[in-house]
């Protein structure tokens, strides 16, 4: 026993040193030592497409070098954007109709075709770089790793002090990285698949004898990078990506393979694990079959999961788990003004004349920052006494601490049933928190069934954020842990129309993940202090912080708290950065306010059954019945209260449920 003790100890401690590691080497550190890339990253041997250049060259230059992208450069040679192939899936997929090529010998020599460029097609130009992340040589490996595992993001563009490319870092090349360092993964490389989220989420699916130009478009629509090719028994066949669009030819010649059957263009067997292999097999695995995905599947060949390559980053470091509470309430103790905990250089703004002018320069200068500088982002940011006159109906019959309580459980309900029952990452699910409160600044508790609203939430957010579940599934999951649950997938499908409507359909959101990382990594902070930091933001969820501050300012108040529980001194770091204390100071004590309201015991009229039996007692509420009952009406004298669904012609989104 001993043994095997010291054995986990020195394991665990292989993983810190990992962990340091990455935090420590920089990404031009990497690129000089990383044994795998096949030569250094120079300047002149980066695939690259200009804007004016057309369709045909772009994508025969993606195909003949086997990527599958390539930055933008402008004339001048600096950094503009990505072009993908699924760029061209989408144009081929949007403007040719099966009708309009009936009569073609080649694709290109359809004249759009032909005259499309890159400007035209690409849909992430700099300023809308949803699919990638900026850094510099000087970023963390660590920055890298986070980047890749907690964004939707598929690729790192490194880029010089004149704005040129350097380097292209890819989820497979952190993968190969960690293959290289299997070793140092400690406990974690023993963990098997069955214990792995990724391993029983949704599996997107066609059959092999559908259209590819239907497959395709599923692909285009879900904006994922491939799907499973199964037969009708269920039974997996095959994998279809973005890459397989080469079989039409580099001409375009073959394009009738389009509206041929898929597995016409699928190429070799699709590569399977099972639940009982390890998270080293799956490395050895994704290296040796340089693949992207990797599926689950049991003794009769179906599927079960899927796992990519972020899944496969994201396991290699889990920084997603909530904090102790009493670990919180034990080792702080804020200072009760925020200037002291500024140094000498610290600024803070204290000019009513200059406020605004000063957040702005402020904000500009922060990282990712341009991701948050919309109209539709800021109509979304709010005052806390903005905030406080949502909810008025509700609070007529129950005080603001209740509604407070309410608020908590059903954020803890959505992570909860988020992560136990539909095993979604923790991305969506704090995504679909956000919807949840966005939904409820508009609405009341009285009117609308907060159950409902929250399992809706869920499943619209495991749309955008690309582990889908199933509407179905998720009725079935919640009924099996609340019988009194009596809707349907049908409702939750209504239901979907109803939450796009009230969030105007506004649906990317931007978390405090993907500013972390690049604070954390030049912040000097260890890896203890790294779990912590992430625990504050999931937990940071409960509160309002989403509703009233942009997401780097909730990620330093998280690291800023992260620093004080840990009896860091981080005055010093905070006094490097062009940012508003005062800012940093509120989110940190609105979280500590939140531990300190959440770990108090409650009494029975405190309990959120209590709560909502006298926020709903003797008043009937609109609300989407379950399959078999029918709709009450509000009051009549209530016409605020008078929240219908729209009819599915006056929607502006259809709602995609996944077969």
């Amino acid at each position: 026993m001993v043994k095997k003790g010291q054995k986990h100890n020195r394991e665990e401690n292989d993983y810190d040193t990992f962990i340091l590691g990455l935090t420590k080497t920089s990404l031009s550190e990497f690129e000089n030592t990383f044994q795998h890339k096949k030569k250094k990253c120079e300047k002149k041997n980066i695939i690259t497409a200009a804007r004016n250049e057309t369709l045909p060259i772009i994508f025969n230059r993606l195909l003949n070098n086997n990527i599958l992208s390539c930055p933008v450069i402008k004339q001048d040679g600096s950094f503009y954007g990505v072009i993908e192939l699924l760029d061209v899936l989408k144009y081929m997929v949007d403007e040719f109709g099966k009708k309009k090529l009936n009569n073609a010998k080649s694709l290109f020599e359809i004249e759009e075709f032909k005259n499309e460029t890159v400007n035209e097609m690409m849909q992430y130009p700099y300023g809308k770089n949803v699919k990638f992340v900026k850094l510099t040589p000087s970023s963390t490996l660590f920055t890298a790793f986070e980047s890749l595992s907690k964004q939707n993001v598929n690729r790192i563009i490194v880029i010089d002090e004149q704005d040129e490319i350097v380097d292209i870092i890819t989820q497979f090349d952190l993968i190969r990285w960690v293959h290289d360092n299997l070793g140092k993964l400690g406990t974690r490389k023993n963990k098997l698949v069955r214990e792995l989220s990724a391993a029983n989420q949704y599996v997107m699916s066609v059959t092999d004898d559908e259209q590819a130009i239907d497959a395709f478009r599923l692909i285009e629509i879900m904006g994922v990078g491939g799907v499973a090719v199964i037969q009708p028994d269920g039974k997996l066949t095959g994998n279809l990506s973005a890459r397989d669009i080469k079989r039409i030819g580099s001409k375009g010649e073959h394009w009738k393979r389009l509206l041929g059957p898929v597995y016409e263009l699928v190429g070799r067997e699709p590569v399977t694990c099972r639940e009982t292999d390890t998270v080293g097999d799956l490395v050895n695995l994704f290296v040796s079959k340089s693949v992207h995905r990797v599926y689950v599947v049991d003794d009769t060949f179906s599927t079960l999961g899927v796992i990519t390559l972020r899944d496969l980053i994201s396991e290699v470091l889990p920084l997603t788990q909530s904090l102790s509470i009493s670990d919180i309430l034990t080792k702080v103790d804020l200072p009760n003004k925020p200037e002291a905990i500024m140094t000498t250089t610290s600024t803070t703004t204290t000019s009513n004349s200059t406020t605004s002018d000063k957040k702005k320069e402020q904000h500009e200068q922060q990282p990712n920052v341009g991701e948050t500088g919309s109209a539709t982002f800021k109509s979304w940011l709010l005052s806390k006494t903005e905030i406080e006159k949502s909810n008025t109906k509700d609070l007529t019959r129950i005080t603001p601490t209740d509604l407070k309580r309410l608020r908590i459980f059903y954020c803890n309900l959505i992570q909860n049933f988020g992560h136990t029952k539909l095993v979604l990452k923790q991305r969506a699910i704090s995504t679909a928190i956000v919807y949840f409160k966005r939904f409820y600044l508009k609405n009341n508790f009285i009117d609308c069934e907060p159950r409902l609203i929250s399992i809706t939430c869920l499943y619209l957010a495991s749309k955008v954020e690309e582990c889908i579940t199933q509407a179905k599934k998720c009725a079935l999951k919640m009924k099996e842990q609340d019988p009194s649950f009596n809707y349907t997938m049908s409702d939750i499908l209504e239901c979907e129309f109803y939450v796009l409507e009230e969030l105007g359909f506004d649906l990317i959101i931007f978390h405090p993940y993907k500013s972390l990382p690049t604070y954390l990594g030049n912040s000097g902070l260890d890896k203890e202090c790294l779990e912590v930091a992430w625990g504050v933001v999931n937990d940071s969820y409960k509160t309002d912080l989403c509703l009233q501050y942009p997401p780097y300012i909730i990620a330093l108040g998280c690291i800023y708290l992260a620093g004080f529980i840990k009896k860091r001194d981080l005055k010093q770091w905070f006094s490097n950065l062009n940012v508003d204390m005062k800012e940093i100071w509120d989110v940190s004590r609105e979280l500590l306010e939140f531990y300190e309201f959440d770990r108090k015991p409650i009494t029975s009229t405190e309990t959120h059954e209590y709560i909502y039996n006298k926020l709903t007692k003797a008043i009937p509420v609109v609300q989407i019945q379950g399959q078999g009952q029918q709709q009450q009406q509000q009051q009549q004298n209530h016409p605020s209260n008078h929240h219908h669904h729209p009819p599915h012609h006056q929607s502006h989104m259809m709602p995609i449920e996944i077969r």
